[in-house]
């Protein structure tokens, strides 16, 4: 009886198999309380790294805690020529570990909502202390004149309530990515320019743009916006058609009181329009 080399190979593997296994039993019979945890944690890690896989989840960056010290910045230089002085902030840190700007100064002190003697164009950095700004809390440059362009961090997800009230500014430069425009962001600050909303923003709070008189251009509404508070673009003057996108939930009363819209295309028929929302171009109000 003779057999090949396919079948001694065979025979070899089944040998081997058998093997390993009575080597696992009993390993196991030994020393099973020692292994029970090892053996779990092993196959917990194993599941969380195949699911990382196949959802390509990246995880959170971890940032640096800031110290006492550095929540004091100087975001903008003097500028005599422009009769600009410094722009201090106060920032915190938020839970995820980026950053809020939660109060100003024109000087490295006395740090509440701004002062009179802030003027002319702002540029918020991106980042300080190289982690991201994602947060301008409410009433954080509430009494300035700035009355240039101010120009938001392109890691922004928020600007707060009553953030820029009394200012006056002749651009406004929002990043991709912001989703929550408070209420009153402009209270009290009349100024008159075009605003590009990026399709990202998902609210536009109460009064949000309600003193600030667009009469330059269309508006057009974010793709991802879904709500629109009270009186949020009261004073405006846009004219032509109004695009409702598809996720927009609902537009509170008087949020646009003087337009002169000759049409109204609402894309979601689930869209909740308050009475008095919105003026047409003859003088009344839309219905549908």
């Amino acid at each position: 009886f003779f057999m090949t080399n396919g079948t001694s190979q065979g025979l070899f593997i089944v040998v081997a198999i058998i093997i390993f296994g009575i080597f696992i039993a009993i390993s196991y019979l030994l020393f099973r309380d020692t292994l029970k945890p090892s053996l779990s944690t092993i196959f917990t890690d194993s599941l969380e790294q195949a699911e990382g896989n196949l959802t390509r989840k990246t995880p959170s960056p971890q940032y640096p805690k800031i110290t006492e010290e550095q929540k004091y910045v100087k975001i903008r230089s003097e500028n005599n020529g422009a009769g600009e002085t410094e722009i201090w902030v106060e920032i915190s840190q938020l839970e995820d570990g980026t950053l809020s700007i939660d109060k100003s100064s024109n000087y490295n002190g006395d740090y509440l909502y701004g002062n009179s003697k802030m003027t002319g164009t702002l540029v918020i950095p991106d980042k300080i202390h190289d982690i991201p700004v994602t947060k301008i809390k409410n009433n954080a440059f509430q009494s300035t004149n700035l009355n240039g362009k101010i120009q938001f961090p392109k890691f922004l997800t928020e600007i707060g309530s009553s953030s820029f009230e009394k200012s006056a500014p002749t651009l406004f430069v929002f990043n991709d990515g912001l989703k929550v425009i408070g209420d009153s962001i402009f209270s009290k600050a009349y100024s008159s320019f075009e605003i590009n909303l990026p399709d990202s923003v998902e609210h536009i709070g109460n009064n949000a743009f309600s003193t600030v008189m667009m009469l330059r251009g269309e508006l057009k509404l974010p793709e991802n916006l879904k709500t629109i508070g009270r009186g949020a673009f009261a004073n405006s003057n846009y004219s032509g058609e109004l695009i409702i996108p598809e996720n927009v939930e609902s537009i509170e009363s008087l949020a646009f009181p003087i337009t002169k819209f000759s049409k109204v295309t609402i894309k979601n028929p689930n869209t909740k329009i308050a009475n008095n929302s919105i003026k047409m171009q003859d003088g009344t109000w839309f219905s549908r």
